[in-house]
């Protein structure tokens, strides 16, 4: 996960304001949680792309092996000499073997096992199991947003009264929200908020300035050299995609990188300005490391998140150690299948199952 941020140290950064070390250390925190999330989406497609080469195909030869096992187990031919306590273990594993396959993948063959072992058919178990998990979510929705959901009611019924819920509750925070605001608002607070109109004019005067400082050093236009055209149209895109976003802070790092030659002119920046922009700095850090819970492959749903790990080596070891185990796993219930084919075999798999 994210690294903390560190507090500036001594030396002559001590000469700083404080509204000027915390803009600087938020500019570079803001840079490690990009170049963190930029990993993280690398990692997870490789893990995926990994995980779909060499993990499912092993994952699944063992789902078919369990399956086949299966059937040999319902095809026994002695099972009538069992007794009635094997019996009801017999049937007991089959119910929740077959599920758990099935869970899987949907093979026909063990859908018809399926209806044999249990009082309902398979069809029917699976619109019971969606019925009721759309009945503890209609249910978990009335609790908390004080409706009257019917689980029989349309999906897309259901979905528009929530939203609709949601939106009356939001628009009522909102409106105690500016009452409240308004309650409290005095002098002193009135001329803060100018003091922050302000700086947000500022800073959209200084966003402007930026974009116009690039465009005058990079526009690809008076270029002559056909290699620098190229570079500096990219550049271009860029700059323009960072304007259009009003991204300040990116503007800035294409200015301080670009034009190295120029000493950034933060100590230009008065400190009503900077605490707006460190608002501002401090918003994007909180959103940027939500961001990483939805790209990081153990927190996004990734399948092959649990193999994560910094390290892509490391994560490949993990792999390879759940391939081995997965093969040992298929060949065991390969060898039960020839185990259990003898009525002593099946009865001593059942005693030790």
């Amino acid at each position: 996960m994210s690294k903390q941020m560190q507090v500036v140290g001594t030396s002559d950064k001590d000469k700083r304001s404080k509204e000027q070390i915390k803009f600087q250390t938020y500019t570079e925190h803001i840079k490690t949680l990009k170049i963190e999330i930029q990993a993280l989406k690398e990692t997870d497609e490789w893990l995926s792309k990994i995980g779909r080469e060499r993990v499912i195909p092993v994952d699944r030869l063992d789902v078919v092996a369990q399956k086949d096992f299966l059937l040999a187990l319902d095809g026994h031919r002695e099972l009538a000499k069992l007794s009635h306590r094997e019996r009801e273990k017999f049937v007991d594993i089959m119910r929740q073997d077959i599920l758990d396959v099935l869970e899987y993948e949907a093979f026909d063959e063990l859908k018809d096992i399926f209806d044999k072992y249990n009082r309902v058919n398979y069809a029917e178990y699976i619109a019971d199991a969606e019925a009721m998990a759309k009945k503890k979510a209609v249910d978990k929705m009335n609790d908390k947003y004080d409706l009257d959901l019917d689980p029989e009611d349309d999906m897309d019924a259901i979905r528009e009264k929530v939203q609709k819920k949601k939106m009356e509750a939001a628009d009522r925070e909102a409106a105690k929200e500016a009452h409240r605001q308004n309650k409290q608002k005095n002098a002193k607070q009135q001329e803060r908020a100018d003091k922050q109109a302000a700086a947000e004019a500022d800073m959209t005067k200084t966003t402007k300035q930026l974009y116009v400082d690039l465009v005058k050093n990079f526009h690809p236009d008076q270029e002559i050299d056909e290699e620098r055209r190229a570079w500096k149209t990219e550049i271009m895109k860029d700059v323009n995609n960072a304007y259009q976003k009003s991204d300040f802070l990116k503007l800035m790092e294409l200015q301080t990188s670009l034009l190295e030659e120029r000493e950034n002119k933060l100590q230009d920046l008065d400190e009503e300005r900077l605490k707006y922009f460190n608002k501002s700095l401090r918003l994007q850090i909180e959103e940027l490391e939500e961001a990483i819970k939805k790209v990081h492959p153990q927190t996004n749903g990734n399948p092959f998140g649990r193999f994560y790990s910094p390290d892509r080596s490391v994560s490949v070891i993990q792999m390879e150690r759940h391939i081995k185990m997965m093969k040992q796993q298929t060949k065991n219930k390969r060898n039960n299948i020839d185990y259990i084919r003898t009525l002593f075999g099946l009865k001593e798999y059942l005693k030790q199952y």
